[in-house]
């Protein structure tokens, strides 16, 4: 048990090493998603640590999904790594999806209307790919997708990382996934997404607010209507103090 104990926080140190190193690297620039790790050589280097120790520190990042290894190319990095432990959070717990529902309910009304006011013209200019691509969506999963990507770039343009992370945590929450296997209306969806859009693009801040807590109160209405028959649980046992809770930020504006 004691071995066993010291192999664990070894491990546990070599990871936060190789995180703080990653970390250093991506506040001055040098290292963004989707970037390719240096040689292990070169780490194991930088860091004064043997490179069974650094492989240790990547193994345990890619686990939770900071990194991403590719056979016989590479090791790059999958998730922002100033709040990528956020997202490790959320898929560890595998939080209740009512309490999903009522963290966006609570933050994501904010982060469309910072998005109206913050947004830069090539993330507008994203976002009205994805509508245009959102057209036609002839498959719940499809669907799926588009709304996974249609709430990231909302997040992302709101110009606070830490409200994008918070959000790309509650959206990393595979519980939230088995909610579309439902027969949901995806067109009414696309069109409360092309609403939030178009005041995101009109710099109306109050607009996208509104839109976007009709989108998420809709939502809720629609799933909560299927719990039975996907064995979700979207509302809390106190569901009357929840609704009430509900019907409180919804109010806000």
């Amino acid at each position: 048990m004691a071995a066993w104990s010291q192999t664990k926080t070894k491990n546990e140190q070599a990871s936060m090493q190789v995180r703080s190193y990653l970390r250093a690297l991506a506040i001055r620039g040098e290292l963004k998603p989707g970037g390719r790790l240096p040689t292990e050589r070169q780490l194991a280097g930088e860091l004064h640590i043997s490179r069974a120790s650094l492989r240790e520190g990547i193994v345990r990042l890619t686990s939770v999904g900071v990194l991403k290894s590719v056979h016989g190319v590479g090791t790059f990095v999958a998730a922002d790594l100033h709040y990528g432990s956020l997202e490790a959070l959320s898929q560890f717990y595998n939080f209740p999806a009512w309490q999903m529902f009522e963290a966006r309910m609570a933050i994501e009304p904010s982060i469309a209307s910072l998005a109206a006011e913050r947004a830069t013209k090539h993330q507008i200019a994203h976002l009205t790919e994805e509508m245009e691509n959102a057209s036609t969506l002839p498959t719940p999963e499809r669907y799926r997708l588009h709304d996974k990507r249609f709430h990231r770039m909302v997040a992302l343009a709101c110009g606070n990382p830490i409200l994008s992370a918070l959000i790309e945590a509650i959206m990393a929450s595979t519980i939230i996934d088995e909610a579309w296997r439902v027969d949901f209306d995806c067109d009414e969806s696309v069109e409360m997404h092309r609403k939030i859009y178009c005041a995101i693009r009109a710099r109306d801040k109050a607009g996208a607010c509104q839109a976007m807590e009709q989108h998420l109160h809709l939502s809720h209405k629609a799933l909560a209507a299927q719990e039975r028959e996907v064995g979700l649980e979207l509302v809390p046992a106190s569901s009357e103090v929840s609704q009430m809770q509900i019907g409180h930020v919804l109010s806000l504006s």
